[in-house]
């Protein structure tokens, strides 16, 4: 029974014995007609060929049937050289001048091609959109490697009538998902860029004021209200980053979560780790949001100053992050603190981050060691936290201390680049500075400084002895 694919193409196929390519252009048959070959095998391109022979028209038979089944079954090498029925789904590459399409099976599946035989009708192909269901009717010809392992199949058909849409593709795309990230992206982009530009100039006009205080008092009313307008306005744009820029993000969870209960979605492997992506990466824009509102609120909020006990301070930043030394093993070495004058929220934070980042970054330690100690030096206070952690190169340390700067991929270490500014300007409001060495794999030591005060002088002898 013969299975025409052109004019000097046929599949011969004998009963259980399988599907045999014969060339003959002298003749044609029709398929579904049983002939009788007599001829010679040999290995060709798509093997095995008859090369040498004779043939006899016998009568009309059945026509052949087509098997259906899936890629992997196909791939086990069990219907090699048989007419079968396969689906799979239109990728957008295209081969040998648009002769041959490639399909995914879905679900993490080995792509397959499909070789389009007609060379009249190619333009029909060209209709189909990437990303359809497509069911294609054509003799399986297995590859296999110098082991005689299945390496790939392809599957070659007579016309376009042997290759039928199922299910066009889906409306929400994997280009439409990242042009709203994209968008969401720049929209974040802007709202940082402004928040940067508007607090530096709020910088500006406040040490303008204190320049210009002794000179002329009007100015400095002046100069008073346009900075109490212009924090009205940082006020009403953390309302808008907090409300406003949080809407996007909802929108591209929600695109997400419908995207995933699509059901040609759902059998894609690759785009279902893009949409897996998409959501940390909107996560990490929530975050990130979070931190830098965080990092306004601080630097508009007003300094206390107080006494304040560090070795106390210090003790219930621990117990804050007891969670995250959780089935660890944590070596603590706190040294004697001096008593301060400070905010002591404020210095809670500090020592919440750079105690929280000595925990982060030794975790990959079988023992962390976390040391804390404080030493004076003239009228200031020197203090310093050591860890056994990853380390970083010191010739980059100052970086640290810039927002969203990160030495570590999120993969090695999760973190949003903020934690250390904030600490920055906690020190930097207190008169103190703050800087840091490491080498890396080696851990790192952060110290930072706070001014003695005249009534610092009866802790002072005392941490000093």
């Amino acid at each position: 029974m013969t299975h025409s694919i052109s004019d000097k193409t046929f599949f011969i196929q004998d009963g259980d014995a399988g599907t045999y390519v014969f060339h003959k252009p002298s003749l044609a048959f029709k398929p579904g007609e049983l002939v009788e070959v007599i001829g010679r095998p040999s290995l060709g391109a798509f093997s095995p060929t008859l090369h040498y022979c004779e043939t006899r028209l016998l009568g009309t038979g059945e026509q052949p049937r087509a098997i259906t089944v899936t890629a992997a079954e196909t791939l086990t090498g069990a219907f090699n050289m048989r007419l079968i029925t396969v689906s799979g789904y239109l990728a957008a590459e295209r081969l040998r001048g648009g002769r041959v399409l490639v399909l995914n099976p879905g679900r993490g599946g080995q792509a397959f091609t499909v070789d389009l035989e007609s060379q009249t009708e190619l333009a029909a192909y060209d209709e189909i959109l990437p990303g359809s269901l497509l069911e294609i009717t054509g003799v399986c010809s297995v590859k296999r490697d110098v082991r005689g392992a299945v390496a790939s199949f392809n599957v070659f058909v007579r016309s376009p009538a042997d290759v039928r849409v199922v299910s066009p593709p889906s409306w929400w795309t994997l280009k439409r998902t990242f042009v709203a990230l994209g968008i969401a992206a720049g929209c974040l982009l802007l709202a940082v860029t402004w928040v940067v530009t508007l607090r530096r100039e709020v910088r500006n006009q406040m040490a303008s004021m204190r320049r210009l205080n002794a000179e002329l008092e009007q100015r400095v009313r002046e100069r008073t209200l346009q900075l109490t307008e212009a924090n009205r306005e940082l006020e009403a744009f953390n309302y808008s980053v907090s409300h406003d820029l949080r809407t996007p993000l909802r929108h591209i969870d929600g695109f997400v979560m419908l995207a995933r209960e699509e059901p040609d979605l759902a059998q894609s492997a690759t785009l279902q780790k893009c949409l897996q992506q998409i959501a940390d990466a909107s996560d990490r824009m929530g975050r990130l949001i979070d931190s830098l509102l965080g990092l306004s609120k601080m630097a508009r909020q007003p300094l206390v100053r107080q006494p304040v006990e560090m070795n106390r301070i210090v003790a219930d930043a621990i117990h804050s992050l007891e969670p995250d030394a959780v089935g660890r093993r944590v070596e603590w070495r706190i040294g004697s603190l001096p008593k301060i004058h400070g905010d002591p929220d404020m210095l809670r934070l500090a020592w919440i981050n750079l105690i929280s980042n000595a925990l982060k970054y030794s975790r990959k330690k079988p023992e962390a060691i976390v040391e804390i100690s404080a030493r004076r030096e003239g009228a200031r206070w020197i203090f310093s936290i050591l860890d056994n952690g990853a380390g970083f190169n010191s010739g980059l340390a100052q970086r640290l201390f810039e927002v969203f700067q990160r030495f570590h991929r999120d993969d090695e270490f999760e973190g949003t680049g903020v934690g250390l500014a904030n600490v920055r300007r906690i020190i930097l409001r207190h008169g103190g500075e703050i800087w840091a060495e490491s080498k890396p794999g080696e851990g790192a030591t952060f110290y930072f400084t706070l001014p003695v005060e005249s009534s610092d002088g009866d802790d002072a002898n005392s941490a000093k002895a």
